[in-house]
């Protein structure tokens, strides 16, 4: 989709969860205050830091062509033509990003956070204000010891992880090393 999900990999195995539903992150609330949320909750992240909540500030600052709203894509082009308000939406993008990024290396201190999909072909944007506000608000130590980068698989990552994940389970029900066939 269009939102914000989290996939954990622990021991060389995705977490998925007691009923398989780990990684939620775009349903925390660390968005928009009292912002209502598709789900029924409200504050959820992914009002704000993901490609439908870039599309949602945009549309609400008039940011639109024709009737259409403009695509992230489209509001990414616009911040780097300095237009401000595209600007602040990628500002909001960003706070809200690194809260989220933040509140994981909290919680578990990882070796890494790797950022894929769709919106990161932006990350010239949003990527340096990101790291600035998880500098400003990250338990230092925490965060100097976190990778956090840009994988370059962008928008093909969630299908490989899916077919990686699938593989894995398959292998290990077989009590066969994934390694042995690699």
């Amino acid at each position: 989709g269009y939102g914000i999900g989290m996939g954990t990999v622990i021991d060389r195995a995705v977490y998925s969860g007691f009923y398989g539903h780990a990684g939620e992150i775009g349903h925390i609330p660390l968005g928009e205050p009292g912002l209502p949320c598709y789900c029924g909750g409200h504050s959820c992240l992914e009002n704000t830091a993901s490609g439908s909540g870039i599309e949602r500030m945009a549309r609400e600052m008039g940011l639109v062509h024709g009737n259409k709203v403009l695509s992230v894509f489209d509001i990414a082009d616009l911040a780097r033509q300095s237009d401000p308000k595209a600007l602040e939406i990628w500002q909001k993008f960003s706070q809200a990003l690194a809260r989220g990024i933040g509140t994981i290396i909290t919680l578990f201190n990882p070796e890494a956070v790797i950022l894929a999909g769709r919106f990161t072909r932006c990350a010239d944007v949003f990527f340096d204000a990101t790291m600035e506000h998880l500098r400003q608000t990250t338990f230092p130590a925490l965060l100097e010891e976190t990778t956090i980068k840009v994988s370059d698989l962008k928008e093909n990552a969630g299908p490989l992880g899916t077919c990686a994940s699938v593989l894995h389970h398959i292998f290990y029900a077989s009590h066969i090393p994934a390694e042995a066939v690699v």
